[in-house]
C-alpha cells in the first residue's frame, strides 16, 4: 500500500497551493475534494484503479469526508484512465508537493483525574533533546536557547484549527492545535498538528 506520510521543509512555505481530486463513489457518482495540506492521509494498493483502502485518522482526507472504496478519477483535471500506477504515483507526488506540509502527531489519550496529575504524567522535555530535533529540519541551533548567528530570531506560532467530540464513556472536546516554527531568515520552517483537550493545554 502507498501512503503519503513524509514531510520535508522544502516546498512547505506555499500557503495557497491546492490539489483537486475527483473521486468516483461506489454508486457511480463523482465528488470533488480540494486538499490544501499534506500528507493527504490516503492509502491505496499499488495497482489500478486507485481505490482508497484507508483514511488516516486526523488527516485532511478524513476532514474532507473521503470514504473507503472511493476510486480516484482525476488529479488536478488529469484523467487517470489508461495510466499506469507509476504514472499516477508521479503525478500525485508532483501535484501534492507544493501543498503546505503538516505532521499529525498522535499519542494515546492520557488518563488523569486533574490537571495537576496530568502535568506530572506529561513531564518536561530535556533541553538536550531540543538541538538534535531542530537540526534535522535545517535550523541553526547551538543549544535550547541559542539559534546561531542570525539577526532575526526564529518564530513559534500556535493556533486552533478546529475541534471534535471524542470519548468512550464520556465525550470530551479535542482541539486540533496547529504549530509552526519559522527560521529567523525564513529559509526553513516546520508545521505540525496535535489533538489535545483543554486540560492538556493547561498542564
Amino acid at each position: 500500500m502507498i501512503g503519503f506520510r513524509s514531510c520535508h521543509h522544502n516546498g512547505c512555505a506555499n500557503m495557497q497551493a491546492q490539489l483537486e481530486l475527483v473521486f468516483a463513489m461506489e454508486d457511480g457518482r463523482m465528488v470533488t475534494k480540494v486538499f490544501t495540506t499534506r500528507p493527504l492521509g490516503l492509502q491505496f494498493r499499488t495497482e489500478m484503479p486507485i481505490v482508497i483502502m484507508r483514511v488516516q485518522e486526523g488527516s485532511q482526507a478524513e476532514e474532507l469526508g473521503v470514504e473507503l472504496g472511493w476510486k480516484v478519477h482525476s488529479i488536478d483535471e488529469k484523467l487517470l484512465d489508461g495510466m499506469t500506477i507509476d504514472q499516477v504515483y508521479q503525478i500525485l507526488r508532483k501535484s501534492s508537493a507544493p501543498l503546505r506540509c503538516n505532521v499529525l502527531v498522535r499519542h494515546l489519550q492520557l488518563q488523569a483525574t486533574s490537571v495537576e496529575s496530568l502535568s506530572a504524567k506529561l513531564k518536561s522535555v530535556a533541553e538536550t533533546e531540543v538541538v538534535p530535533f531542530l537540526e534535522q529540519f535545517g535550523f541553526a541551533v547551538q543549544n535550547a536557547r541559542s539559534w546561531g548567528n542570525i539577526i532575526q530570531k526564529s518564530r513559534l506560532r500556535f493556533w486552533i484549527h478546529g475541534h471534535r467530540e471524542m470519548g468512550f464513556h464520556t465525550l470530551h472536546t479535542w482541539y486540533a492545535i496547529m504549530g509552526e516554527v519559522i527560521g529567523g531568515d525564513d529559509s526553513s520552517r516546520r508545521h505540525w498538528m496535535v489533538e489535545r483537550r483543554l486540560a492538556h493545554v493547561r498542564a
